[in-house]
């Protein structure tokens, strides 16, 4: 069984961690740490949707570089849907649970 790791970046680029506020160095550091770790964590991260362009694709870089982002270890997205591989193979969404209703 496996953690899971949320990284959320609002709308100003500020960044936290499982809901705490980091910077950029911090982040980097903790993704080293959590590539180390047996099983290793899913790592979800969350844009607000009005980060600049820049921003997403910088983080993304920064993640996938950092990671192995395998299926089902890295994920983007919030709420049900997850679109596993924006940030490395294989690009195509992903629904961890398809058989529920969807305002679930």
């Amino acid at each position: 069984m496996s953690l899971l790791s949320v990284i959320t970046v609002r709308a100003d680029g500020s960044l936290q961690w499982n809901g705490k506020s980091v910077s950029d160095t911090t982040l980097k550091t903790y993704l080293q740490e959590t590539a180390t770790l047996n099983p290793v964590p899913v790592v979800q991260i969350r844009f607000a949707p009005d980060v600049d362009c820049d921003a997403v694709a910088r983080l993304r870089r920064l993640v996938s570089d950092t990671l192995d982002c395998k299926f089902g270890q890295c994920a983007e997205g919030s709420g049900r849907w997850w679109r596993i591989g924006d940030v490395g193979p294989p690009f195509e969404a992903y629904d961890p649970q398809p058989t529920l209703p969807p305002k679930q």
